[in-house]
């Protein structure tokens, strides 16, 4: 009985075991991942500029608007249409753009930044 138990244990394991290299050894497509961090260092950046002066937000405020834009294609392959990240999605390009139509006034533009990491905290509360 004995043996019989240690090779049902046994033979659990090594499933776990397989499923996990199998998981591991998956091809995965880097772009999402990356796009999210060069999102993260924008926003961070100007976040960082917002509270020193405002200078050159417009640039890293264009970035924003310009990988917000590929959002759709890289998350949602295929061009089924996810109506949640789809709204996300548009938010975030709003936010951007009532940023980016400010004047390079300070505390305004800390509020749009703000306005902007929200709609990002919201959509990754959902799907992250």
């Amino acid at each position: 009985m004995r043996y019989l138990a240690c090779l049902g244990v046994g033979l659990f394991v090594g499933l776990l075991c397989a499923l996990m290299a199998i998981g591991l050894l998956r091809p995965r497509d880097p772009y999402p991942r990356a796009m999210m961090n060069v999102m993260k260092h924008a926003l961070g950046e100007a976040r960082t500029a917002a509270g020193s002066g405002c200078a050159g937000n417009g640039q890293r405020l264009q970035l924003l608007d310009g990988l917000a834009g590929d959002l759709e294609p890289v998350f949602v392959p295929g061009g089924e249409g996810d109506r949640v990240f789809a709204r996300y999605a548009r938010a975030l390009r709003s936010r951007i753009a009532a940023a980016s139509a400010l004047p390079e006034n300070c505390p305004a533009q800390a509020e749009a930044l703000t306005a902007i990491d929200n709609a990002c905290q919201d959509c990754h509360r959902d799907y992250r």
